[in-house]
């Protein structure tokens, strides 16, 4: 059974690296994403305070 599931693993990973490879980089970027992400951590106080408590502690 061992072989099995390994034999299936590598078919995904070379799956995920033809999926990779056929990407081009301007496909996935999105040129607004880094202002998005710059206002949001301005937003950090926000952020936190939405959180569940736990998830607020290990931000912490």
């Amino acid at each position: 059974m061992k072989d099995y599931f390994g034999r299936r693993v590598m078919y995904v990973c070379a799956d995920l690296d033809a999926w990779a490879d056929s990407l081009n980089f301007e496909d996935i970027f999105d040129p607004e994403y880094a202002e998005r992400h710059r206002r949001m951590l301005g937003n950090r106080r926000v952020v936190r305070q939405s959180l569940p408590r736990l998830h607020r502690l290990a931000l912490d």
